[in-house]
């Protein structure tokens, strides 16, 4: 059986999203993997850094996988997924080991949210940023809606999130989303550069910088939560997922 999490430990260690034929797209089972994954790297005193990111090339992570979420029977399952998918973002910002989001390609929806989840995000020059969710007449659920304005600031949040707007790389890295940009070819090597000098000459400062954005994140989970549900399991939500699907399979057949 195909594993939707690749695991290297050492004292950097690399956590890939593994599913390249569906973008590295987040269904329960990638989640619960994950999950596993980060309780290793709580747990493992030598690993001092993470690198996050995902197998292919074309897409750090396009968000949850839709098909899952279209399956969903009711609103309790879509609330028992919108409680995994937080708690496992929420895992990467509790845990005091510097996280690093290597993004190549697509990063969108909660994808973009597994990424901002992390402490510092670099990414190659062909990656593409959003939150596309209204497009489909559903709300993010991962965090964006109260992290974004914190990285970005409100107005661009606020437009990111209402327009459903793409970013390419550049624009990511004007507006502050990523803090540094490389040729593909190099992302994983700069990576790994990176957290050795975390590790080398800032890591003290790295942990505690981390732990005062942790404290000082808040937001209404229980608001945040009934949106995700209300909107996901909506019949304009439905729709535009079904919409989406249809579409995909079309293009796939033309190709």
């Amino acid at each position: 059986m195909n594993q939707n999490i690749i695991y290297s430990e050492g004292i950097i260690t690399e956590i890939t999203l593994n599913r390249p034929d569906r973008l590295n797209s987040l269904n329960r089972e990638t989640l619960n993997e994950l999950k596993q994954a980060l309780n290793r790297i709580s747990e493992n005193q030598s690993c001092k850094c993470a690198i996050i990111k995902g197998a292919g090339s074309r897409a750090f992570s396009a968000g949850a996988d839709l098909e899952y979420l279209y399956g969903l029977k009711d609103k309790a399952e879509a609330g028992e997924f919108f409680d995994l998918m937080y708690s496992v973002f929420h895992q990467i910002e509790l845990i005091e080991k510097p996280f690093i989001a290597a993004i190549q390609g697509y990063c969108l929806g909660g994808g973009n949210e597994l990424a901002i989840a992390c402490d510092i995000r670099i990414a190659s020059n062909d990656s593409v940023f959003g939150q596309p969710e209204t497009t489909l007449g559903i709300v993010p659920g991962g965090g964006a809606q109260h992290k974004l304005p914190i990285i970005i600031g409100r107005e661009k949040a606020e437009e990111l999130i209402s327009t459903g707007k793409m970013l390419n790389a550049q624009e990511a890295l004007k507006i502050g989303l990523v803090s540094l940009l490389v040729n593909k070819q190099d992302l994983y090597s700069e990576a790994e550069r990176l957290a050795s000098d975390i590790m080398e000459t800032r890591y003290t400062a790295a942990i505690e910088r981390k732990r005062s954005i942790t404290r000082s994140i808040a937001f209404d989970y229980e608001k945040e939560k009934k949106e995700f549900v209300e909107h996901l399991m909506g019949e304009k939500g439905k729709n535009g997922i079904k919409a989406f699907l249809g579409h995909r399979k079309t293009e796939n057949r033309e190709k």
